[in-house]
């Protein structure tokens, strides 16, 4: 403890940057540690109305640029709008965009197995 002491007396901005980085560290460490959790725990969800196009995409391991071309071009970059919301621009039922989505996640899928079986 007396040696802890004496780095703060002589080397203070040193101290204080070095506890600046532990906290800063520590903190990136839980956010990755949630997010692993998290992710991992929430693998090929259903789709629900409430979700935007990104979380779908991101919960099925699917580009989210494919599921942007079944929205016909309404769904931007960060465009957190959920589905429900993006079918309403689109003219369609919440249903029916959902089955589009789902029938893009299968074909996807299935493109991935034939490829890799190749």
């Amino acid at each position: 403890m007396s040696r802890m002491l004496e780095i703060w007396r002589h080397h203070k901005i040193l101290a204080t940057a070095f506890a600046v980085m532990v906290i800063i560290t520590l903190a990136l460490g839980l956010r990755l540690a949630f997010f692993s959790i998290y992710w991992a725990t929430h693998r090929d969800l259903p789709i629900e109305a409430w979700m935007p196009v990104g979380y779908i995409a991101r919960s099925h391991g699917i580009p989210v640029d494919r599921l942007k071309q079944v929205t016909s071009g309404t769904v931007g970059d960060r465009d957190r709008r959920s589905v429900e919301e993006v079918a309403g621009d689109m003219g369609i039922s919440t249903r029916q965009l959902i089955e589009r989505l789902e029938s893009e996640i299968a074909t996807y899928k299935q493109e991935r197995r034939s490829g890799a079986g190749s």
